[in-house]
């Protein structure tokens, strides 16, 4: 299942788990504040001091145009801080989709889409580091699928077992198909992959 498509029911549950209030543009949170419109959350990670790690997308008015979005909950259900994440200029949309913590940073996937024609469109990986203090970008890694150089299309499925730390790294696995095999109508299953980016990136 194609990251883009899913999560309707998780987008759900978390929206019930989280009684938050309105929270404004600038992102400043009152305990009990609530995700603004158009926030949809791809996943949750409760991690420590009581604090949760929140990802998606903030789309426009049609549901269309999606940016990435984290934001940072505390103990009593307000928000630390939020970040709005940048996508390149030569893409139509992007998701935060997974999020790992540590004691200073917090690692967040997100996947671009290329183009808004679904047939035509490339998914592309790429993880990004913040301050868990601040939510301040410190550092962006582009994550290729290895050993392929022809254009592919590539995409994460919910799970944390899918983005997760592990003695310093941090494993990414998902799948990805070539865009030869979707021009030539192929028919061939998605090919799955396993990435690991060491957490001390900057």
């Amino acid at each position: 299942m194609k990251a883009s498509r899913y999560w309707g029911s998780l987008m759900l549950c978390a929206l019930l788990l989280f009684p938050f209030a309105n929270v404004d543009a600038a992102g400043d949170a009152a305990a009990g504040a609530k995700l603004p419109s158009g926030v949809s959350v791809y996943a949750h990670e409760t991690i420590d001091n009581g604090q949760k790690c929140l990802v998606g997308a903030k789309s426009d008015q049609d549901g269309l145009n999606e940016r990435p979005v984290v934001y940072l909950a505390d103990a009593t259900g307000g928000f630390t801080w939020h970040a709005s994440l940048k996508i390149p200029a030569d893409t139509y949309q992007g998701r935060a989709t997974h999020c790992v913590a540590s004691p200073a940073a917090l690692f967040v996937l997100v996947q671009v889409d290329t183009q808004s024609e679904q047939s035509l469109s490339q998914t592309l990986l790429k993880v990004v580091k913040l301050d868990r203090k601040t939510g301040a970008v410190l550092a962006t890694k582009d994550v290729a699928v290895p050993g392929v150089s022809a254009a592919y299309s590539a995409s994460v499925d919910e799970g944390g077992d899918n983005f997760k730390a592990e003695n310093g790294s941090l494993v990414i696995k998902g799948s990805y198909e070539l865009m030869s095999d979707r021009d030539n109508n192929t028919g061939n299953d998605p090919t799955n992959f396993t990435v690991k980016l060491p957490m001390a990136m900057n």
